[in-house]
């Protein structure tokens, strides 16, 4: 017979992929980055019919601070309304992986310049990586420019420069001044609850 009156309850620790506090840096960047993209609050200087967004803004601060699956939902957003769409949820995701690979050891750096040098270098080489994707779309899927022209262009014609600007001024700003703000508080496969 079963007693009712006292019911045991077995708590289990489950595995979590992201905290509450990931999933709400997801949802406000997320959610920022789609609206910017929805209502083109964009630089219209890169290519015809494609603009420079902010995405890469919010890519970087999700990323660093709540984890590559943060960035991957955050760049998610940004993709869908984009002059692109989900093509360029791909090229994101290169872009998030590489900085998350790094991303904690260089906040570890004790010294804070060298701490933002050592982000901005890195952040700028996930995004040549990146940058090697949208070459090849724009070159072979969309057929906006010949390969060499592109690399030309965004490599020596200021589009790189943009983007770098894009991706590195406010989380180095914040990484220098507010580095509590920019702590990486993730794991690579979530954490037990």
């Amino acid at each position: 017979m079963t007693n009712l009156a006292s019911p045991q309850t077995e708590l289990k620790k489950r595995n979590t992929v992201m905290s509450a506090r990931q999933v709400a840096i997801a949802a406000v960047f997320g959610g920022i980055t789609f609206a910017f993209e929805a209502l083109k609050i964009t630089i219209p200087f890169y290519l015809p019919g494609v603009s420079m967004n902010f995405g890469g803004l919010w890519l970087t601060l999700g990323t660093a601070i709540a984890g590559p699956w943060a960035g991957g939902i955050i760049m998610f957003l940004d993709s869908l309304p984009s002059e692109v769409g989900l093509w360029g949820w791909p090229g994101y995701m290169i872009h998030v992986m590489v900085l998350a690979l790094l991303y904690k050891q260089i906040y570890k750096i004790a010294n804070r310049w060298i701490r933002v040098v050592a982000f901005w270098v890195w952040n700028m080489f996930a995004l040549f990586l990146q940058y090697w994707y949208w070459i090849i779309l724009y070159a072979y899927i969309f057929k906006l420019m010949p390969l060499k022209a592109l690399i030309t262009y965004n490599f020596l014609g200021g589009p790189y420069v943009g983007f770098m600007l894009i991706y590195n001024v406010v989380p180095a700003l914040l990484l220098l001044t507010a580095p509590e703000f920019m702590k990486p508080d993730w794991s690579w496969f979530g954490k037990k609850k």
